[in-house]
């Protein structure tokens, strides 16, 4: 604690004059202080307010980019689920389905622009799984006048890995929902 003379004061802070000339800030408490009364103070190092003040500023920036980086990180695999297959439908319209390991669709593409006609008309495909999507694709090809009861249906799977698993499901899948329909399936 150091002894000083009130110079001004503030609305946070007085100004003091201690005996040995100095001047020197203090943080103002909650009395009525009077300039020309001399008190006791402890006085507000500026400095070290400022380092202080600076590591938090520092320490919180650096937080916050360690959270964006990780949130980052973790957004590619949230929204851009991995493609293991696709599928394309060619009826006339033709129509191509990319689906992640577990036969969902994460894709669906107009391949030509009857293609995108009929994708138009199919809703909430995002995330549903391969058989329902077919059935309708077929169904709105259907609707739509593009394809006739005894039309010929030509269904192309490409796998991006060799998972004999993954090739036998989607196959089952495929056939099934194809021979169903009365059509021929590849």
């Amino acid at each position: 604690m150091k002894k000083g003379v009130i110079l001004s004061v503030d609305k946070h802070f007085l100004t003091l004059l201690t005996p040995e000339g100095e001047f020197h800030r203090s943080k103002k408490e909650e009395e009525v202080y009077e300039i020309g009364k001399e008190i006791y103070f402890s006085p507000y190092d500026v400095k070290r307010s400022k380092s202080s003040l600076r590591f938090y500023t520092r320490s919180a920036l650096i937080s916050a980019m360690v959270s964006i980086l990780l949130i980052l990180s973790f957004l590619p695999s949230y929204f851009n689920e991995k493609v293991f297959a696709y599928v394309t439908i060619d009826i006339n319209p033709s129509i191509e389905l990319s689906l992640n390991e577990n036969l969902r669709v994460v894709d669906l593409y107009g391949i030509n622009k009857e293609g995108l006609i009929v994708i138009e008309k199919i809703k909430d495909w995002e995330d549903t799984d391969v058989t329902l999507i077919t059935d309708r694709i077929v169904k709105a090809t259907k609707d739509s006048g593009y394809a006739e009861n005894e039309q010929q249906i030509l269904v192309t799977a490409t796998l991006l890995e060799d998972n004999k698993v993954l090739t036998k499901k989607l196959d089952k899948k495929t056939r099934k929902n194809f021979q169903a329909e009365g059509s021929s399936g590849s």
